[in-house]
């Protein structure tokens, strides 16, 4: 009987998980419940393994909400390759990261309030950092840290929005938009 219960409960390799599994279906969770909803033995009855199981993948509950705070950058990372201009390459990022934050508003705080330092983090300021150095800002980082809270300051008013009016997407696009061509207009006025 104990074999029974192993085969069908034992550890997350046995049963055909991985990191990435357990990290999408948190996602799934968080996509139903919201983030509050994200708890350990929901996920393990949603993969249908123990819930001991998920420990094999991810420490602990907040090492789960890094690792699918990282998959969210990930999703939203800047453009590939060349672009037109700096401003394009700009518009597309932001684009990319309304476009997360539509297929996933249940996990907008997790992904704008949370401080993270993960690699897809780190990755895309770098890529604001090259952007906006190759301009001649005088104080890049600064410029780094305005469009950071210019991107986020939008998704979170979508995340309100979507309850209250039926339009919230087409606003939260039109005020991306307008919050990256206030940056660029900021940037092309401060070049050195």
């Amino acid at each position: 009987m104990v074999r029974k219960s192993r085969q069908k409960h034992g550890k997350g390799h046995t049963l055909g998980l991985s990191r990435k599994a357990v990290v999408a279906a948190g996602l799934q969770l968080i996509d139903r419940e919201g983030i509050d909803g994200l708890k350990m033995r929901a996920l393990a009855l949603k993969l249908g393994c123990d819930p001991m199981a998920i420990y094999h993948f991810v420490p602990n509950k907040a090492a789960l909400l890094e690792a699918i705070t990282e998959l969210l950058e990930r999703q939203a990372s800047p453009p590939a390759g060349a672009t037109a201009d700096w401003q394009t390459a700009l518009q597309e990022y932001a684009a990319n990261q309304l476009a997360v934050a539509l297929r996933h508003p249940k996990a907008i705080p997790l992904f704008t309030l949370r401080v993270s330092d993960n690699a897809a983090t780190q990755a895309a300021h770098a890529w604001l950092r090259e952007l906006f150095e190759a301009l001649r800002l005088p104080d890049t980082a600064a410029t780094v840290r305005l469009c950071t809270a210019g991107i986020n300051g939008v998704l979170l008013n979508y995340s309100v929005l979507q309850g209250a009016t039926g339009n919230a997407e087409r606003i939260a696009k039109k005020m991306m938009r307008e919050m990256v061509e206030a940056i660029c207009l900021h940037c092309t006025a401060n070049r050195v």
